[in-house]
This record gives structure tokens, sequence and C-alpha cells, in this order.
């Protein structure tokens, strides 16, 4: 027998001996333990034979020159279940202190709302859920739905889980609940957003009942439970926004409630439809508001006086590996650098710099590199060089807390957030295929608002003001709802 046939009958012998103990340790290891002891096993067993040789052995064969040209490799998709293994063990939070701001103005900003007009079905659901807490608690009885992210699972960035938030909330008016937040990572939601006409933050029974978003049999299925928990919310799977909107549920809710979904097509857009629904929900937290203003201080927009000059809101995603450190991750979502300067510069061309529209932008993007050559490119488009890029939901596991230097995820978490809230406050605001342009985007309402997918961006569409757009998460595509073409992709 050869070498090379031995090598092989020892491998094979060494998968299966793996093998077989994967399956022993099946009832009693969780599935992420069971794929990560498989490989553990091979690779330890292909070290004690020289098949996988540790660093200092080929350290020191590479003094020598003896280093072998054959090394084992472990299979691409082996390779692929260890990672997604890995990465869906969260780890907490290192700390949730803020490190001390201070402030020697007072700020003053659009994304504040004095006044909101709601949709009647909206409006009657502020009232049933107002009606049903008590001293802080729900009331005895009462049904509810529990949106949750505890850290258990991936809940997504910022805006995933708004918009999770959101499609829960729908479910919650279309089957007659009461929602409550659950959502205490990496940092409880209410240390940046506060509840507005909802007091969704009440105390509840404790439920065991969890519903997946993307079974909606299951959904009725519950009617007759007193409360469950609502888990995942996002996803390739999970139920769209649009979905939600255009369901049958929908259409029977608003008949027994003597609404017609014919009187005003448009509210029951996904940019109507979330821009109602996260301003009956939230309001901006005061910390996130003077941090938004201190960012675009040190980010030196152009000001007359105190007062920031109206400017352009650019958000350009660069790709996931950025944060997710990952050569192939949603590659649909990069965007090109030229195509967001040439965008720019289109809307620059229509808002000429006549001293009430002060040609510059705020540029937030996942990648501080690309920040930093669009600023040399162009000086007139801003950025904070010393904001590090967080990730609400991958930042906030400690591997990457030490990486990135980050010593506090709520002051990551408010730093996201204060970005969100100088994108909202933009005279004109670009975005790239990312919820987290979508989420500013949404907050700020498709009506008289320049906003413009730089994917569409013309002309006419900057000055067109009011666009419906609709994207969620993971869609490779940013559709327009007054595009009749489009218009049916919103409600698939």
């Amino acid at each position: 027998m050869n070498v090379k046939t031995a090598t092989w009958l020892f491998i094979g012998a060494t998968v299966l001996n793996a093998l077989n103990l994967f399956f022993m340790h099946s009832n009693t290891r969780h599935p992420v333990d069971r794929i990560s002891f498989f490989v553990k096993h091979i690779h330890e067993e292909f070290a004690v034979e020289g098949i996988v040789e540790g660093k200092e052995n080929v350290s020191k064969q590479a003094e020598k020159g003896t280093i072998e040209k054959r090394r084992f490799r472990l299979p691409k998709k082996l390779k692929k279940q260890l990672i997604r293994a890995e990465n869906k063990k969260l780890r907490r939070p290192l700390s949730d202190v803020i490190v001390p701001l201070e402030y020697t103005f007072t700020p003053e900003t659009k994304s504040k709302k004095t006044s909101m007009t709601f949709s009647p079905w909206l409006k009657k659901y502020f009232e049933f859920h107002s009606s049903s807490i008590e001293n802080g608690r729900i009331k005895d009885g009462v049904r509810y739905i529990v949106y949750e992210c505890t850290g258990d699972e991936f809940c997504g960035g910022l805006g995933d889980r708004v918009i999770g938030i959101i499609k829960t909330l729908y479910l919650a008016i279309l089957t007659n609940r009461v929602l409550l937040l659950d959502s205490p990572y990496p940092v409880p939601l209410d240390r940046v957003l506060n509840p507005s006409f909802m007091a969704w933050n009440a105390s509840f029974p404790k439920t065991e009942e969890e519903v997946y978003m993307y079974n909606m049999s299951m959904i009725e299925e519950y009617d007759n439970m007193l409360g469950y928990r609502v888990l995942q919310t996002n996803g390739k799977y999970s139920y769209r926004l649009a979905e939600i909107l255009h369901s049958s549920l929908m259409s029977k809710y608003l008949e027994s409630n003597g609404f017609s979904s014919h009187d005003a097509p448009l509210v029951l857009s996904v940019a109507h439809a979330f821009y109602e629904a996260f301003w009956g929900l939230f309001k901006f937290d005061e910390k996130v508001f003077l941090r938004a203003e201190q960012i675009k201080l040190e980010a030196k927009l152009p000001r007359n006086g105190t007062d920031v000059l109206p400017y352009i809101g650019l958000h350009h995603r660069h790709g996931d590996h950025a944060i997710f450190e990952t050569k192939k991750l949603f590659k649909f979502r990069f965007v090109n650098t030229n195509i967001t300067r040439q965008c720019y510069n289109i809307i620059k061309g229509i808002f000429p710099n006549d001293g009430v529209f002060n040609a510059s932008a705020y540029i937030a993007s996942d990648s501080a590199a690309i920040k930093e050559l669009m600023h040399d490119e162009d000086p007139s488009i801003h950025y904070h060089n010393e904001l590090q890029i967080f990730h609400v939901d991958r930042s906030a596991r400690q591997d990457t807390i030490n990486k990135v230097k980050i010593t506090s995820v709520l002051q990551g978490v408010i730093d996201a957030v204060a970005e969100i809230v100088i994108l909202v406050d933009s005279e004109c605001l670009i975005m790239s295929k990312s919820m987290f342009s979508f989420l500013a985007y949404y907050i700020r309402g498709p009506k008289n608002r320049c906003n413009i997918p730089v994917q569409l961006c013309n002309a006419k569409s900057v000055t067109y003001k009011s666009n419906f757009y609709c994207y969620e998460s993971g869609d490779k595509y940013v559709f327009n709802v007054r595009d009749p073409s489009q218009k049916k992709m919103c409600q698939l």
C-alpha cells in the first residue's frame, strides 16, 4: 500500500469516527456545538498525524526549506457551516456605560415631531392601547404580542430592528392585541428611542409561547392565546411589511372597522405606513439629539452663526465586508463611489449655492476609508473622522468590540442612531441599498421631501419631491410605487 492510499484511508476513517461522535452527542449538544465539535475533532486528528501543521511547526520547516506543498484543507461547505455556527454564538456587550459628553449649545432639529396626523385606524389603535395599560402594566385578560430582541439570536441592524417592530405593530393591530417591546440587547431600546403615543414598555405576564414571522397561519392558530412572542421578524423567509399591509387580514380589519383601502392607497404603501407607525411608536431620546448636533459641529458642516445651513445627506453602502469582514456577502448592495458623487452633483446642480441651500453634504458609510476618499475628491462632502463604524448587532459582540476599540456599547448605539437623525434632518437624502438608508427615508416620510435612491437618481426624481419607494431587508432592487411597472413588486 503506497503512502497516498494510506493517507486517504486515514482521512476517511477519521471523518467516519468524527461523524460517529457527532451523532452520539446529538441529544446532548446544541447543533451549533455539534458542528464545532465535529470540525475540532477532525482538525485535532489531522494535526496529530502532521496533515494539518501548527504555526510553530510550519515556521521551523520553513527555515529548513522542507515545507510540503500539499496540505489538507477543510471542504468549503464544512467551513461555511462552521462560520455560520460561530456567528450564531452571540456574546453580551462589555459595558453599557456612556462616555460623558459636554455641550455648549441648545440644538434645534427637524427630527423633533411637534404635530402629526395619523390614519383613522392608527388613532383607534392608540386609544385601544392606552386603555389597556394601567400603572405601567398591561391589564389582566388583555391579549398582547411581544417583539423580542434579547441577544439570543440575531435581530439585525437598526433598520432591520425598527421594521421588525413595525411589522409586529401591524400584526398587533390586525389581531386586536397590545404591542409590547422586550428589547434589551445590546442596550435597552428606551435609551435611544422613547415611547411616543403608545406605552410599549409596559410590563406583562411572562409567556413561553413563540411565533415566527414567516408563518402567518400560526398567528391565526394562536388567536386564543393570551400573549406570545414574535421571533425572526427579518430574514429571507419572514413576511415583508408590504405583504402584511396587503394581506387578507388587513382587508378584513379595514372592512370590519368601516375603513376602505381604496380611499387612500398610498397610505397603505410601505413608506407611509412605516412613517406613521414610527412616529406613533417613538421619539428620539434627548441624548441622541445632542450627539447628532455634536457630530454636525465636529464634521464642520457650514453654519450661519450657530445654525447649520441646509445640507444633503449621503449614505454610501460599500458592502458588508466593512463590518462583517467577509469577501462576499450581499455583493449586490455594493455601490461605486462615482455613482454616489454623480447623484450628489445632480442635486447640487438643481439646488445651487445661492445662500439658502449651501452645497454641502454629510456622508454616513460603513467604510471609514470611503468617507475619507469622498471628502478628498470633493471637500464639500463632510464626515466625522473619529466616528467608529458600529453595527448594533454584530459590533456588540465582545470579539468585535475589542477589535474596533469601542469602550462603550451604549455610546456606539447612540452614535449610530445620531447619524440616522443627521440623515433625517438633511434637505435632500441620497440612499443606498441598505435598511440604514431607508430607515432615515421612512422616518422622514415620502411626502414633500427630497429622497433619492442612488441607483434611481436623476433630475426628474430630485425635483419631484413626493417619491414613494419600496425597499426591505434583503431586497436586490429598490422599487418606485408610482411607477406602474414596479408598483406590484411592493405588494409581493
